[in-house]
């Protein structure tokens, strides 16, 4: 996710499954002060996958498995990203969280994009505690971590 100045500035993009749901989703979401959009990416299959969220000119663009799932003009989006985050989250505690503990998620090659346009590896400089549903193993300076549902 990519977070702005202000308390609702934020582009993200992941995996994700409501506990009504049968099926995994690639999504994408955004905020500003400009408004607010979500949107499916496609139904998500097991295995590894990649998301990128990119600026360039007058656009952000949302990539899932390379593949551009979202434009979205800066008229819409007019922050600045100050900070990347990587993490899983769920909208409430009847969700999964992604992994379980004996088979965990695996979130790594993480990689930031400065002005200049070269992309470049990033490590974690901090790190959220587990949550009462959730847990995972990052500590600060890690480029990868583990993250699981605690109750599987």
């Amino acid at each position: 996710m990519l977070a702005g100045s202000g308390s609702t500035d934020y582009l993200q993009a992941g995996w994700g499954r409501r506990y009504y749901q049968t099926s995994n989703y690639h999504f994408f979401e955004w905020s500003s002060s400009e408004g607010y959009g979500w949107g499916y990416a496609s139904t998500a299959s097991t295995g590894t996958h990649s998301y990128e969220i990119n600026k360039s000119g007058s656009n952000w663009y949302v990539y899932v498995n390379g593949n551009n799932v979202s434009t979205i003009s800066t008229l819409d989006i007019p922050w600045t990203a100050v900070e990347a985050q990587f993490f899983g989250e769920t909208y409430n505690t009847s969700d999964q969280n992604p992994g379980s503990v004996s088979d965990p998620i695996t979130m790594g090659y993480l990689k930031v994009k400065n002005s200049s346009g070269v992309w470049s590896n990033a490590s974690l400089t901090y790190t959220h505690n587990s949550l009462s549903t959730q847990s995972n193993n990052a500590d600060v300076g890690d480029t990868t971590f583990e993250q699981w549902d605690t109750r599987y």
